[in-house]
């Protein structure tokens, strides 16, 4: 397996590609954890602060769709660049909203500035290592890859499993300031980004996606048991039970984007694959936004309760569609 990886990332553009695509990839995982410490110490809620991540996944679905076809139609650099210049004046905005709070605040306001930086450059590198490639003028209308069933039933099931990239990053830092180490957070939800890299150079033989969505609702379950441990080794158990979890994200993420190569032409493709962006947005903010509502009401427990249910709910989804064909 290590060997396959290795002869990809010897070819002379992957590389490139696979740099830029990861700078402008991060900010996917440090923007929401950042924006719940700089709302919820501001508001003293984790509602808030969860309806406000909700509201920045919520931008991502939005807009996801009209970019895929953009990049489709006029390709990458007329669509990303003025995209990221957007981002950058919106994160501006957000912090300039932040008044006298901000310097106490200096540290999630400096990491949110840090995680735009970073978004641009890596986005700016990576349309310049696609440089070259044409956009496909025979593109058909928008939201024409919503035809295809195979690409609706998947953009439902990554919309259900994406509800744990919502809850998350609210819930880890509920669970760390009440143990203490409020800045354990990114640490614990770290365990999970870096599972999945392991997963990388991971087969999974003969799981099929249903049978890999399974499996990972549930390696879900211990959360909310460990999250009922107000200390620290209560962190250790939810870094441990998400580094498992992370394992099967990478292999769950391929299995969900192969079927797409072959279910739609290469005029619509890139849509294609927005939609499936858009399922990962919107799952994302119902997740920020019940994880944060939750918390309030019930704690962290309650909260981590979402992501085993949501993932058993699109594993559930998958085998009536597949009984149905």
């Amino acid at each position: 397996m290590f060997g396959s990886f290795r002869s990809v990332l010897l070819l002379p553009r992957v590389r490139p590609l696979v740099v830029s695509s990861l700078l402008a990839r991060l900010p996917k995982g440090m923007l929401p954890l950042t924006l719940v410490v700089l709302v919820g110490r501001q508001t003293g809620s984790y509602a808030v602060a969860g309806a406000v991540a909700a509201l920045f996944a919520a931008g991502d679905a939005a807009t996801a769709p009209w970019k895929g076809w953009l990049v489709d139609r006029y390709g990458a650099a007329r669509t990303f660049v003025p995209a990221v210049v957007l981002h950058l004046l919106a994160v501006v905005g957000l912090l300039g909203l932040a008044a006298t709070g901000l310097i106490a605040l200096a540290g999630a306001a400096v990491a949110t500035a840090v995680a735009a930086a970073i978004l641009a450059g890596g986005t700016v590198a990576f349309v310049v290592a696609i440089r070259g490639s044409r956009p496909d003028r025979r593109t058909p209308g928008l939201h024409g890859a919503l035809r295809i069933a195979a690409v609706r039933i998947l953009c439902v099931s990554t919309l259900l499993q994406s509800m744990t990239f919502g809850v998350m990053p609210v819930a880890l830092v509920a669970a760390s300031t009440r143990a203490g180490l409020p800045a354990a957070a990114g640490i614990v939800q770290a365990a999970l980004t870096f599972g999945g890299v392991v997963g990388t150079f991971r087969t999974v033989e003969g799981s099929s996606y249903l049978g890999l969505m399974a499996r990972y609702s549930f390696c879900l379950l211990p959360l909310p048991l460990f999250a009922m441990i107000e200390s620290p080794a209560g962190l250790v158990g939810l870094a441990l039970t998400l580094l498992a979890t992370g394992l099967l994200t990478t292999p769950l993420a391929a299995a969900a984007y192969l079927p797409i190569r072959t279910e739609t032409s290469a005029g619509s493709r890139t849509e294609a694959f927005s939609w499936l962006s858009t399922g990962q947005a919107i799952g994302t903010a119902l997740g920020s936004a019940l994880g944060g509502a939750l918390i309030d009401h019930g704690g962290p427990v309650a909260a981590f309760v979402v992501p085993s249910v949501a993932v058993g709910l699109a594993a559930a989804l998958l085998r009536l569609s597949s009984a149905s064909r």
